[in-house]
């Protein structure tokens, strides 16, 4: 019996449970955006590995925890070249926001797959739209950071309701524009919105950055005390 160490072709066991791992997550991303969710089963995805059952219920046990960490991990990816973009785009609110819708397009275009995880095929029932449910929750975290960082110092209020109406307020708005961004995707994907994708961007970081106008413009207006 051959120990869990021991080497094949210069490639140790873990290396190589590595590699199924990833062909499994490769080939169940491509079924997913070739055939959909309702094709996306375990015989399925090993056929398109070309692995059997067996490698595929050692790394995930169910069809649907395949497609979960799908998702997170596209999800994750997105999450991670939005910060990046940002952090690269200096101070100018507009600029920041642009560069964030950008960020956001190119990971669903470049791998059209994405799309289907993160929107397409998360848009109705089934464990992709549970999953994308639970992460929204990271998203608005993300907006509302980046408003409370654009917006928060110019506020000059201190007073205790004040500042829970602005909570309430940002948290608002920015499920608002979590929620919208990924429709509008979704529908311009799926060729329901018109226009080019430069004009989509523009359009997509204009409105967010009227969101976050318009609402600190309300902020501002409520009574202090």
């Amino acid at each position: 019996m051959a120990s869990a160490g021991r080497t094949y072709g210069g490639k140790s066991s873990d290396d190589r449970r590595a590699e199924r791992r990833e062909r499994l997550l490769a080939a169940g991303l491509e079924l997913l955006g070739d055939e959909g969710l309702a094709a996306f089963t375990v015989r399925g995805v090993c056929a398109r590995a070309g692995l059997t059952p067996r490698y595929f219920y050692e790394e995930f046990g169910t069809a649907d925890e395949l497609a979960r960490q799908l998702f997170d991990r596209e999800f994750d990816l997105a999450l991670q070249r939005v910060g990046i973009a940002v952090a690269g785009a200096g101070e100018d609110t507009l600029v920041r926001v642009d560069a964030a819708v950008g960020a956001v397009l190119d990971v669903m275009t470049e791998v059209p797959a994405r799309a289907a995880v993160l929107l397409t095929e998360a848009s109705g029932a089934g464990v992709l739209a549970a999953r994308r449910a639970e992460r929204m929750e990271d998203v608005i975290g993300v907006v509302a950071g980046f408003g409370r960082a654009t917006y928060a110092s110019g506020d000059p209020r201190t007073d205790a309701a004040a500042v829970d109406e602005g909570d309430r307020a940002l948290r608002v708005a920015a499920t608002f524009v979590a929620g919208g961004l990924a429709q509008t995707i979704d529908a311009w994907l799926r060729g329901r919105a018109p226009g080019s994708r430069d004009a989509l961007q523009r359009d997509l970081a204009a409105e967010i950055v009227a969101v976050g106008d318009a609402a600190f413009a309300r902020l501002r207006a409520w009574p202090e005390g």
